[in-house]
């Protein structure tokens, strides 16, 4: 609906209004910024770490913020109205008036690393930026200056750089070639950031080579080599692994040189993020050439030990499971090489567990053993006599016993033929003493005594009696020398049934002495073998000297066990010898037998109080 009243009014014009507003209001913003911006300024200054502090063109200090009395220990009431040198040390007095100079002529300074000093006298590293203060004409009235505290920083750096010193020194002073590289996923992938001076002073090659020119490795890479090194750095590179390769490399002069490369993956600590390869490179070619000639050895060693015709065989000393035998211990036993090596020692060998321990333990303690002739049990169940050594060996970083084993079957059967034989002829040469020589002597002796009892008167009895007793002692002396024969001849009786023959024996032979004999219990049951027939002899030579030089009434023969052994005493009630007196043969036989046997033989006497001859015989243990 239209009225009069509304023909008569215009509608409100606000663009004409806001065009009458705005310059008032502007002004209202002016006037606002105008009065709050010195309270910002002067309020960021305040709120500053750093030291803000304003100077006139003198150096006197006219503004001090929170900031400058956190570094410099001095409050705003301290430093204000004070000239700005008294934070510079004595050594550097031309250095405000520089700075000032500076500023007069409307100059900068930015960055300044400088020294300052604190209130309680500390030195602190600064970086210093001074602007000139200008007034509204664009005159320069004074200056300002912002510090910052680089103490720690400087600090830092020192640190890393004298860790940098430390780490190239140390690097550079090693025998290997140290590189850096970059990792696969860098804008440069593989290329080699740093090489150390080793890798001119092992290969010829600048150092250089390898960081400018990316396929120096690649073209100095022995060609025998090449495919397998880098199939390992793809791999490597792939996984993030470590790289160890050992390869050779071309050197200036031509030579191949043996490397061993050993490169680890740096990755930054809070990501995981590949930083480089840090690597090394040992000269290894001395270390390789030494293995070749070992490599030739050991081929030689084993080519060696395959023919050898005596069977050798390496025992592990703990488990005693055979770790390896060659082809003749094998053939010898029986077994096929796979079975050989499932056995150990106590299936070898036909003695118990305990016996074989203790074999080990005497080859552990003297390192090199002999232990005679013994037995091996072959596969089928047999047994073959064989002669064995041993020694300690190392074996895999390990101890070992390298075993070796003679087959001496037909030495054993030529040697007993060759017994039968001489066991023959010395009965033969008894027999033929006992019945022929004896016999005669023994009439010749009978036959002069009737002369001599006939020839009374003549003056021919004292040179008879001489012939006889000269007949008595030859017949004495073969009967002595039959003794000995039979020796070998029961050499397989048990032990004391040999020791009660040997003294009767004796007895028929002795001429106004008795002997006795007695056998303490304990004593081995069993025939002792050589050992017994030495023994024998030793006791036989004792009572012979007996016999021909005591005078003695009374012999006593004692046997005993001992730990590991025998004791034997053969014991006269004679006229005995000083111990100056030179020895005998007997006595100096009966020392030579003892040597053999690894026993011990005393021989005490004394004038009137008769002799006792004591031996001490070792029984071999088994093994």
């Amino acid at each position: 609906m239209n009225s009069a009243h509304d023909k008569d009014i215009d509608p409100p014009n606000f663009e004409a209004s806001r065009k009458r507003i705005e310059p008032k209001r502007a002004e209202k913003v002016h006037l606002f910024l105008a009065e709050e911006e010195p309270a910002r300024l002067a309020a960021i200054v305040e709120s500053s770490d750093d030291a803000i502090i304003s100077k006139t063109l003198e150096g006197t200090i006219t503004s001090w913020n929170k900031g400058a009395k956190r570094i410099y220990g001095y409050s705003a009431e301290e430093a204000i109205g004070r000239p700005i040198s008294m934070l510079v040390p004595p050594e550097h007095p031309d250095e405000v008036p520089e700075i000032l100079e500076k500023i007069r002529r409307g100059e900068k300074v930015e960055h300044y690393k400088t020294v300052r000093v604190t209130k309680d006298g500390r030195r602190l590293d600064i970086s210093l930026t001074v602007s000139p203060i200008k007034d509204a004409e664009g005159n320069v009235v004074g200056g300002s200056a912002i510090a910052r505290d680089i103490t720690e920083r400087e600090e830092a750096e020192r640190r890393l750089r004298e860790a940098e010193t430390l780490y190239r020194t140390l690097v550079e002073q090693i025998p290997a070639i140290t590189y850096i590289q970059e990792p696969l996923e860098s804008n440069n992938p593989k290329a080699v950031t740093y090489m150390s001076p080793q890798y001119e002073t092992i290969l010829g090659y600048p150092a250089e080579s390898e960081v400018i020119d990316e396929n120096h490795w690649l073209r100095t890479l022995h060609p025998e080599d090449r495919e397998r090194v880098l199939a390992e750095e793809i791999r490597t590179d792939e996984t993030g692994e470590p790289f160890e390769v050992e390869y050779r490399v071309i050197a200036q002069d031509g030579r191949a040189v043996w490397l061993r490369d050993q490169a680890r993956l740096v990755r930054d600590q809070e990501e995981g993020r590949p930083l480089y390869w840090l690597g090394v490179q040992f000269d290894i070619t001395e270390q390789k050439g030494i293995e070749e000639e070992l490599s030739q050895s050991e081929q030689l060693h084993r080519a060696v030990v395959e023919q050898a015709a005596e069977g050798i065989f390496l025992v592990d000393v703990d488990t005693k499971r055979i770790l390896e035998a060659n082809t003749a211990y094998q053939n010898l036993l029986g077994y096929t090489p796979e079975e050989i090596m499932r056995l150990t020692l106590y299936d070898i060998v036909p003695y118990s567990r305990e016996d074989m321990d203790c074999y080990v333990e005497r080859v552990l303690k003297q390192r090199s053993y002999v232990s005679g002739e013994r037995r091996y049990r072959r596969r089928d169940g047999s047994l073959v006599d064989v002669e064995v050594s041993a020694n300690v060996v190392s074996y895999s970083g390990r101890e070992a016993m390298c075993i070796v084993v003679r087959d001496i079957t037909e030495r054993k059967r030529a040697k007993e033929a060759l017994r039968e034989v001489e066991k023959a002829e010395r009965l033969r040469m008894a027999r033929d003493l006992h019945d022929g020589v004896l016999q005669d002597l023994s009439y010749s002796a009978a036959a002069m005594q009737l002369t001599k009892l006939n020839a009374e008167g003549t003056g021919l009895e004292e040179e008879l009696q001489k012939q006889i007793n000269a007949i008595q002692g030859a017949v004495q002396g073969l009967r002595a020398a039959v003794n000995d024969l039979r020796l070998e001849e029961e050499r397989d009786r048990p032990f004391p049934e040999l020791i009660e023959s040997l003294v009767q024996r004796n007895r028929a032979m002795a001429r106004g002495y008795e002997i006795g004999l007695e056998m303490k219990e304990g004593l081995p049951r069993t025939s002792l073998g050589n050992t017994g027939t030495e023994v024998l002899r030793v006791i036989q030579e004792a009572l012979t000297n007996v016999r021909r030089h005591s005078g003695a009434r009374s012999v006593r023969v004692m046997l005993r066990p001992e730990e590991d052994g025998l004791v034997i005493e053969i014991s006269d009630d004679g006229r005995g010898f000083e111990p100056e007196t030179t020895p005998g043969v007997g006595l100096k036989s009966m020392r030579e037998r003892a040597a053999a046997l690894g026993s011990k033989l005393e021989v005490r006497s004394e004038v009137g109080q008769g002799t006792r001859v004591s031996l001490r015989v070792p029984i071999s243990q088994r093994g």
